[in-house]
């Protein structure tokens, strides 16, 4: 009794310990990516900037002012954020889901392999899934650069609007472009509700863990398992899901910032058809 009250202050103690070092880590962890994702806006920011700069006078006639600063302010801000922070979360939970599949294998191969064949039908769908995002993405923000672009418009010539008395008309316009968008946001808020309630909730937690428990509990009733373990693994299934998500989903928010990420590049790499001059 006192060797296993020894070892279990010792164990807590052993937690306290790594958790610590394990806060630390994360701080730096988390601080780091910060400091790379203000890199990634700061640099985006000044290359669209410096790049249109240098497009001929007729550029300007062509596209309007909103559109081109919602792409400085908004859209570089998005990618931004898709780039660093998705990277953080895809590298921590690669490690993690190395980890977790070694134990589970190690505890029951069988199980493991029960658990693990449902991992590239989910890989799948969310690689439809995540076209789908891109495709939803590049709309969204082009109706947002719209509505940005009467709102600009409308603004900086607001004595010409009302010289015309077109206050009415000009809010026909940017209710039509703000309304785009809203529309744009309620029908991918209704695809991701439904790719989460089939995929992550019936799929992924009701029917692989309903599986999981009938057939462990047919391994412990031959003594192929102990019940224990059974418990274990179970408790380590709940934690792979949740790391195989954290994977699916960051590249699934990387492939939805690549629509934000078209018309910046484009932007960028446009090399002006004359210099001004």
């Amino acid at each position: 009794r006192d060797a296993a009250a020894s070892k279990a202050q010792w164990a807590v103690v052993y937690i306290l310990i790594f958790g610590v070092i394990d806060s630390l880590l994360d701080f730096w962890n988390f601080f780091l990516f910060v400091v790379v994702q203000q890199k990634v806006v700061r640099s985006l920011k000044l290359r669209l900037f410096g790049s249109l700069l240098k497009q001929e006078l007729g550029f300007f006639d062509s596209e309007a002012s909103g559109d081109l600063m919602s792409r400085l302010t908004g859209d570089t801000v998005e990618m931004s954020e898709n780039l660093s922070f998705v990277f953080r979360f895809s590298i921590e939970a690669v490690v993690r889901v190395v980890g977790i599949v070694g134990y589970m294998v190690f505890c029951s191969p069988r199980l493991a392999l029960l658990t693990c064949s449902m991992v590239p039908i989910n890989a799948v769908l969310n690689t439809y899934y995540s076209r789908w995002l891109h495709k939803n993405a590049k709309r969204s923000q082009d109706a947002l650069a719209a509505s940005n672009a009467c709102a600009m418009e409308a603004i900086t010539g607001i004595h010409v609007v009302k010289s015309f008395a077109k206050e009415l008309f000009e809010m026909g316009k940017y209710k039509a472009s703000v309304q785009r968008y809203y529309e744009l946001g309620l029908l991918q808020g209704i695809v991701r509700s439904t790719y989460y309630m089939v995929i992550a909730t019936f799929l992924m937690s009701c029917l692989v863990q309903a599986c999981l428990v009938g057939y462990g509990a047919a391994l412990c009733w031959r003594g192929a398992m102990k019940p224990e373990s059974l418990v274990a693994f179970m408790l380590y299934r709940s934690q792979l899901q949740d790391q195989v998500n954290a994977i699916l989903n960051s590249y699934t928010e990387l492939v939805r910032g690549a629509g934000a990420a078209d018309r910046v590049f484009a932007l960028i790499d446009r090399e002006p058809q004359h210099h001004d001059g």
